[in-house]
């Protein structure tokens, strides 16, 4: 590798040892064969120019020289004036001042609309008129400059970069990255890949859980049976119950594995509990719950009660308490605002809560179908569901020719008139089969597609058998008869075939064991307890603490966290100091479903602060929030969305007129659980299992929720409640959720 060398500096604790560190660097360079040009070096200097910036060793500040803003505030005035500059002038521009921006404190939010004005303005030589965004972030410039209130960012270094402070920086990367290794490893050999009708690789022994007696399991949304197909691989996982809503994919399911589901409408929570009960003890509940309404394939219509499938297997989960639950549903439902809310609740009840997204073709079925698994667990800790994932992933995808040698290219019916419908067998898998998979084209009317891997003649076209097959069940599963159709509330709506509907429906029994296995920790042993020590060999992360100490250069430090749910309610405490803090809840007035999560997670930051900035004069907000999307929108000023550019662009400008600065900091969900009991409670009783966990030894006395006045902010939001919270106390390590009492 070669890297060319344009400039470099050093900084020092003396003129004479700087001096000495540059001819040192100097001398290195011309070893390397590199001749550094001595008449352009400056220095030693208490302030130094550098690239337009000026490095004050005194004040312990860079910041930008005032001759390369009043030169850039010159160019904007001409272009504001006028309406009008070319595109060549105004990406000079924004190129200099997006690097000002990047020492210039909460400036980056006003560059957004000019870049956005660059990306959508054809290149002309001409001068183009600006539009009203990139004209507004212009005059928010020149304001400030003829204001002359930027802030620089301040320089850390003495003792607060120290050589042990260096190595303890290495040493922490280095063990992050062995912890991540040993994690990999052992969830290569605790989750090995399995092949249908493979069964287990040599040498594995059985479950590293209690083999006293097999693992009862509850499956609700059974279809034909894929899980249990799933939960016979494993050899330890026994179905005691089959719940499924269509009589005819029952029918399936019971041929098939001997046992007949009962039938229940799933949104009948309580019918669904009291059948589970009858059972006795059960271990683990599976679900699959229609996919339909946040599939790509499905219709996404306003207000589809099938949401209310999912959300009713949570809340019977909820209520029985199973030590283990595992979903599967499409990679869509985990982004969606609805699996927000279900994940707090299940978070909420003491549930650990791991996701992953896995590729079936990548367990040796030849077929392209990822699907989402969510892995609850009430027994503690991880079951290291990323790590195994990524082994997963790591592996080479399975192909048609695999599973049928002599296939040269075969067909799948597209669910779109213009999407590709012949695939060469030998370098694809089958793409996902959906509800219309048993469907034979007419040759004769077929026009060739964009994509198709070769004509449609002698195109070879899967019947159920192979089918059967490219989903990875066994040989011989008793499908129903072709051309049978179910008459049930829930298959009256199409036309498919009750065959075609339940190998669309299914879940790939590889997947399933799959899932079964990581989730139990099923396999050698030694290897689930190496999975086990990877994944608590970093549980001691760094709490966010409330910090009063000074920080050269700034104020105190503020503690902010924050959280908000899919249904529009935000939550944020603060603290005010040694005395105590204040917990601030309220709801969106007129959101929908239309609005993202990001949208409400920024929202409740910029309450907090349009609420609270007057008092913040002088010091550094630092917010804690458990959206990592968010924590790089604060901290880079800017987001393409235009809506989320308007609350930073607010946040920007409160930091101008009070005199405060933020920084914004990633905390997991297990460490924000007052916030996010703000979003589901009221009541101050419900508040006081979790307040330990963030240094407040209780509410304070007599509180009551009473009305807070929303400051300057521009939300639309029902009444804001504000709950006084107790003196102080010294911080402690934070308790897992799990760990903490619940209602």
């Amino acid at each position: 590798m070669v890297m060319m060398i344009d400039d470099a500096f050093v900084v020092a604790d003396s003129p004479a040892e700087c001096s000495a560190q540059m001819a040192l660097m100097a001398s290195l360079f011309r070893i390397l064969g590199l001749v550094p040009a001595d008449e352009k070096q400056e220095g030693p200097a208490e302030v130094l120019d550098f690239l337009g910036y000026d490095m004050d060793t005194i004040r312990n500040m860079i910041t930008v020289k005032h001759s390369r803003l009043a030169q850039a505030g010159e160019l904007m005035a001409a272009m504001v004036e006028s309406g009008t500059t070319t595109c060549d002038e105004l990406r000079s521009l924004a190129g200099k001042m997006s690097w000002y921006a990047l020492v210039l404190a909460n400036t980056r939010s006003f560059m957004r609309r000019i870049w956005d004005f660059l990306r959508d303005t054809p290149d002309v030589p001409g001068p183009v008129a600006l539009s009203d965004g990139a004209m507004a972030d212009l005059k928010w410039w020149l304001r400030h400059i003829d204001a002359d209130d930027f802030r620089g960012s301040a320089i850390y270094y003495g003792h607060e970069v120290s050589s042990d402070a260096v190595l303890a920086d290495l040493l922490a990367s280095w063990a992050s990255q062995r912890d991540h290794d040993a994690a990999v490893a052992a969830g290569e050999a605790a989750h090995p890949v399995f092949v249908p009708g493979g069964g287990a690789r040599d040498g594995e022994r059985t479950c590293a859980v209690d083999a006293a007696r097999p693992v009862r399991c509850v499956e609700m949304a059974a279809g034909a049976g894929g899980f249990a197909v799933g939960a016979s691989m494993t050899r330890t996982v026994e179905v005691v119950l089959a719940i499924e809503g269509c009589p005819a994919a029952a029918g399936t399911y019971e041929r098939a594995h001997g046992l007949a589901p009962r039938l229940i409408d799933l949104t009948d929570v309580d019918a669904v509990v009291a059948a589970v009960r009858a059972e006795g003890t059960v271990d683990v509940i599976f679900a699959s719950p229609p996919c339909q309404a946040w599939s790509p394939a499905g219709t996404h219509t306003p207000g589809d009660k099938r949401i209310n499938v999912m959300g009713a297997v949570i809340d019977a989960a909820l209520r029985l308490l199973p030590q283990t639950l595992l979903v599967e549903n499409v990679p869509e439902m985990l982004w969606s605002a609805q699996w927000l809310q279900f994940e707090k609740l299940l978070s909420g009840a003491g549930y650990t809560v791991e996701t992953c997204v896995v590729d079936a073709a990548k367990l040796g079925v030849p077929q392209r179908r990822r699907r989402a698994v969510v892995v609850a667990s009430l027994h503690g800790g991880v079951v290291g569901l990323k790590a195994a994932s990524d082994v997963i992933a790591a592996r080479r995808p399975a192909v048609v020719r695999d599973a049928f040698p002599h296939v040269e290219h075969f067909y799948h019916r597209h669910r779109q008139t213009h999407g590709q419908c012949v695939y060469d067998a030998a370098v694809s898998p089958s793409p996902p089969l959906r509800t219309n998979c048993v469907s034979v084209p007419r040759a004769s009317t077929y026009r060739r597609r964009s994509g198709d891997a070769g004509g449609i003649h002698g195109c070879h076209v899967f019947d159920v058998p192979e089918l059967t097959r490219v989903m990875g069940f066994p040989d011989g599963y008793p499908w129903p008869a072709p051309g049978t159709r179910c008459g049930c509330r829930f298959c009256t709506k199409s036309n498919v075939t009750a065959v075609s509907r339940q190998l669309g429906n299914a879940i790939v029994p590889a997947v399933a064991a799959w899932a079964l296995r990581v989730a139990l920790r099923l396999g050698t042993q030694a290897a689930a307890a190496a999975t086990a020590a990877a994944a608590t060999s970093t549980a001691a992360v760094p709490r966010i603490g409330v910090r009063e100490s000074h920080v050269p250069g700034f104020g105190s430090i503020v503690d902010v966290k924050s959280d908000a749910a899919g249904d529009a309610r935000l939550c944020y405490h603060v603290s005010t100091g040694a005395s105590g803090g204040q917990l601030v809840y309220t709801e969106l007035v007129g959101a929908d479903a239309s609005i993202h999560v990001p949208f409400y997670e920024l929202a409740a930051v910029y309450l907090c602060t349009m609420m609270r900035c007057a008092g913040w004069r002088g010091k550094v907000v630092r917010f804690g929030v458990d959206s990592a999307p968010v924590v790089s929108m604060l901290n880079t000023g800017s987001s393409k969305d235009p809506d989320l550019m308007r609350l930073l662009r607010g946040m920007a400008d409160a930091t101008f007129e009070h005199d405060f600065d933020w920084i914004a900091v990633h905390v997991t969900r297990s460490r924000n659980a007052l916030a996010d009991q703000g979003t589901r409670h009221s009541l101050p009783q419900d508040f006081n299992a979790y307040l330990g966990a963030e240094g407040y030894a209780t509410l304070a006395s007599g509180a009551t929720p009473a009305i807070c006045h929303g400051g300057d902010s521009q939300l639309q939001c029902s009444e804001i409640l504000g709950l006084p919270l107790g003196r102080r106390r010294p911080c402690t390590a934070s308790r897992r959720r799990s760990e903490m009492p619940t209602r």
